[in-house]
């Protein structure tokens, strides 16, 4: 009896990866995603409007992630959520308009 490997077709009907079962295939995602009720497909999961995310000030998605922002006159702190305060007494402008200085990839 030959042994066919459920995911090598089509990937399992799964749109991110297929894990071969005795019972079929079975569909997980990328991190960033989360499997629909129809088991095969992923869609991004949005941190910003989740709030699952760590940004103190802004909040960017994009697909399987987000980034972290802070407005004019804060800057990013070594954390990536966190927005220090500049002292603009020792010379430093702040950033208008925010501009994302940090990737948060979930799971990575």
């Amino acid at each position: 009896m030959e042994i066919v490997n459920s995911c090598e077709a089509n990937n399992g009907g799964c749109s991110h990866m297929c894990h071969h079962t005795s019972s079929g295939p079975v569909c997980t995602c990328n991190f960033g995603y989360r499997l629909e009720e129809d088991q095969k497909s992923c869609t991004d999961i949005n941190e910003c409007d989740t709030g699952s995310h760590c940004c103190q000030q802004d909040c960017y998605n994009y697909p399987g992630g987000y980034e972290c922002s802070c407005h004019a006159g804060y800057r990013l702190s070594t954390d990536g959520c966190g927005c220090d305060a500049l002292n603009i007494s020792q010379g430093k402008e702040p950033t208008h308009p925010p501009v994302p200085t940090q990737l948060i990839m979930d799971g990575n």
